[in-house]
């Protein structure tokens, strides 16, 4: 068990003092000075590789050790300079699964696969969809599972999902219509580490939490579980577009953006989630503060070792704009995803599919305000049902927490873990 001195062990991520279980420490982000988007990693002991979107095209080039990708080492992955969108999926064999739209008609009608070998040569590419009158392919979720691969695109006539099965070429298989799915831009699929079954993650349709839903391999769907709540009043919850199974925890990233903060579009501030095995949340941090009209936006995760990769894109000076590619390290403590003794941080709401089946806390509220210098904080206001530790113990915590940390970070210590600007 991770005793509570453990448990009020702080790192330093940059100036910026943390306190977490999970995490050690959180690398300042690197900047990368030319535009582009949609950045992805593979990481090998053999070398990292960078993947990002510029000029119509997706590139790779190495990824060195200060995490930073030059354009003058790129090479082009696709031979096209249409594309707009992309997902990129790891395949069990070691191959990879690329997915991109592009607009010819209207916005995203267009829709595209490229397979690749384990060394990232281009092996196949197919014309999924071109000029579709009622789909549209834009922010996909995708997975390449040695029980099919999948992705999930936007029917915005009859506003539910669509997903599209492939063969090992990346071919088109077969499209389905799933009107209980939400919307699944911005989302991810992953196969739920209990169930087995094929979960996707999304926001909620009014954007005030997170749903993980749940299909069988058939995609015939089997239910949905709302994961994670906030107020919408105080701020929007979507992108969750990164996921990783990690020991007995699932860590999740999304983006978070405050209300009348100024912030333009879908971009916020990027923000990690740890769940454990059946959804319950139990920490969630945020990774990155940026002030309006810009922010963070399309969040990945890769994992090597204890070493947790968070690539995303930024923008700046707006208008009109700048959108760089970006990359930070998070140093995970691993004995504590294997620890079965921890507290929910808050509650998980009833699932959907059946009420009555959900065991998770249901006892507390998680509050959010902001400090005054507008870092976004989260504090539990009880003790939850599942807590380890008495009332008693709980004032003794935070007595000895105070000693420790500024009043601020006493509670959970909600405060951005990367030392990015606070602009």
């Amino acid at each position: 068990m991770l005793n509570l001195i453990a448990f009020l062990a702080t790192a330093s991520a940059g100036s910026v003092p943390i306190s977490s279980m999970h995490i050690d420490s959180v690398s300042e982000e690197a900047r990368w000075d030319f535009g582009g988007n949609w950045t992805r990693l593979v990481l090998n002991e053999a070398g990292n590789t960078a993947m990002f979107a510029a000029g119509g095209e997706y590139w790779k080039a190495p990824l060195h050790e200060d995490l930073i990708a030059y354009t003058n080492e790129r090479v082009a992955m696709t031979g096209r300079q249409d594309l707009e969108d992309h997902g990129w999926f790891p395949c069990p064999d070691g191959s990879f699964f690329h997915l991109a739209s592009a607009s010819k008609n209207k916005a995203n009608d267009s829709a595209f696969s490229f397979i690749y070998d384990a060394n990232l040569n281009l092996i196949h590419d197919n014309e999924i969809e071109m000029r579709h009158p009622e789909y549209v392919f834009n922010d996909m979720p995708g997975i390449c599972h040695n029980k099919g691969r999948f992705a999930a695109y936007i029917d915005f006539d009859r506003y539910l999902a669509v997903v599209y099965s492939f063969d090992e070429e990346g071919d088109l298989l077969n499209t389905l219509r799933i009107p209980e799915l939400p919307l699944p831009e911005g989302g991810s699929f992953i196969q739920d580490p209990v169930r087995k079954d094929l979960a996707l993650v999304t926001s909620t349709p009014e954007k005030d939490g997170l749903y993980v839903n749940w299909l069988d391999w058939d995609l015939k769907f089997q239910g949905s579980k709302r994961i994670l709540d906030g107020d919408h009043d105080v701020a929007q919850y979507f992108w969750p577009q990164g996921a990783q199974v990690v020991g007995d925890r699932i860590m999740l990233s999304f983006l978070r953006q405050p209300q009348d903060a100024g912030y333009i579009g879908e971009w916020g501030n990027l923000w990690i989630a740890i769940f454990d095995l059946e959804w319950r949340l139990i920490e969630k941090h945020p990774l990155t503060y940026d002030a309006g009209p810009g922010g963070t936006n399309r969040p990945g995760l890769e994992l090597m070792g204890d070493t947790l990769y968070v690539s995303y894109d930024e923008m700046e000076n707006h208008p009109p704009g700048d959108i760089q590619p970006r990359v930070l390290t998070v140093k995970l403590n691993l004995d504590a995803f294997s620890d079965p003794n921890f507290e929910y941080w808050e509650p998980t709401l009833k699932d959907t599919a059946d009420p009555a089946t959900d065991t998770g806390p249901d006892k507390c509220t998680g509050l959010e305000d902001e400090d005054e210098e507008g870092h976004e904080h989260e504090h539990a206001t009880c003790t939850c049902s599942s807590s380890p530790f008495s009332s008693g113990s709980w004032v003794a915590f935070f007595a000895t927490f105070a000693l420790l940390r500024r009043r601020q970070d006493v509670e959970s210590a909600q405060v951005p873990l990367s030392s990015s600007r606070s602009k």
